[in-house]
């Protein structure tokens, strides 16, 4: 009788090194446009299925089968590989949160930057096209406007 494919993709899973499990979380976030939609589509799911929590059940689970050994000296090993393991993965899990907070405010800076030359650009345009239609006479005033364009270009 063959596996279904849910106990085959559990039994890949379980062998997953912690880098792995950080690379699917990853890749995992990537396919949302933010994180806070990443968040609203992994909260339908339940608590252990998390893609910020099955990690650890797994490599927990992984350390229990490399060292089956119910003796103290297995204990310990199995006990000591699952916090190095586990320690591994969320280090790395910080690792993209971080990548991501700044790159976050990076992205939200450059989008106030351009949100202020659109509105200097929106600005120079309106005194242009007074300076077109007569209202503004004076040499001075256009004068102002091309340092300011000079200004906006650079």
């Amino acid at each position: 009788m063959s596996e279904t494919p849910k106990r085959r993709l559990d039994e890949i899973e379980r062998q997953l090194t912690p880098k792995q499990w950080a690379i699917k979380l990853a890749d995992d976030l990537r396919r949302y446009p933010s994180q806070d939609d990443f968040l609203k589509a992994i909260g339908s799911g339940t608590y252990r299925q998390s893609p910020f929590v099955l990690p650890f059940f797994a490599l927990s689970k992984q350390a229990r089968e490399r060292w089956p050994k119910s003796d103290q000296e297995g204990i310990q090993k199995a006990a000591e590989f699952c916090r190095n393991i586990r320690m591994e993965f969320h280090a790395l899990k910080m690792l993209i949160d971080i990548t991501n907070s700044g790159l976050e405010n990076r992205t939200e800076t450059s989008r106030l930057r351009a949100a202020l030359q659109l509105s200097r650009l929106h600005s120079l345009i309106l005194e242009d096209s007074t300076v077109r239609t007569g209202i503004e006479q004076s040499i001075s005033k256009s004068l102002r406007f091309y340092s300011l364009l000079e200004e906006w270009a650079r």
